[in-house]
């Protein structure tokens, strides 16, 4: 696998995941990030049962989501997965998920995790497992590729089709910091 190539993951909802309103339960998506986070692992060559082989647990420490809209039952759904923040012991995984039918947003989610032993004492990676450590770099890298250059696209494109906006807008931030600095 080419570490830089996006992960997708893509599930279809099961009928018994649905409510009373006919639509996912909000506790399911949890679920969906684990699956999507056991592909992303998978795709890149880094299976939890190797990490359990070699001693290393990987727990969730935080669970954050953003619900946009909602799925029903037979909607299919991807995820796109990647590693936002990596420093060796911590890692946060990011996840944007879509409607694949209509591409609408349903969900934005990350989830952070740090490694341990048996004894969940946290680890450091790069000294238990190296090769696992140097993938992991290099998703967070990718990431951080993909984000610069979206942001540099944003800024390239607000400067460029609407400059006088953008200077409008930069006026009317100096104007609000001199009105803060009068009635402070």
């Amino acid at each position: 696998m080419d570490l830089n190539d996006d992960a997708i993951y893509e599930r279809t909802i099961n009928y018994y995941e649905t409510d009373r309103m006919g639509v996912v339960h909000h506790s399911n998506y949890i679920r969906y990030l684990e699956e999507a986070r056991c592909f992303l692992l998978d795709k890149a060559e880094m299976p939890f049962i190797e990490f359990e082989g070699n001693g290393v647990t990987i727990p969730v420490l935080e669970v954050n989501c953003k619900y946009k809209y909602h799925v029903t039952f037979a909607d299919t759904i991807l995820i796109k997965v990647f590693v936002k923040e990596y420093d060796g012991i911590k890692f946060t995984i990011g996840y944007d998920v879509v409607n694949k039918a209509n591409n609408q947003p349903v969900i934005m989610a990350e989830t952070k995790h740090c490694f341990t032993n048996r004894n969940l004492r946290p680890i450091n990676l790069k000294k238990h497992i190296p090769e696992f450590d140097q993938k992991f770099r290099v998703l967070n890298e990718a990431y951080k590729k993909s984000v610069d250059i979206w942001f540099f696209l944003v800024y390239f494109l607000t400067l460029w089709y609407n400059p006088i906006k953008f200077k409008n807008y930069e006026l009317y931030q100096k104007k609000k910091r001199k009105e803060w600095v009068i009635w402070n």
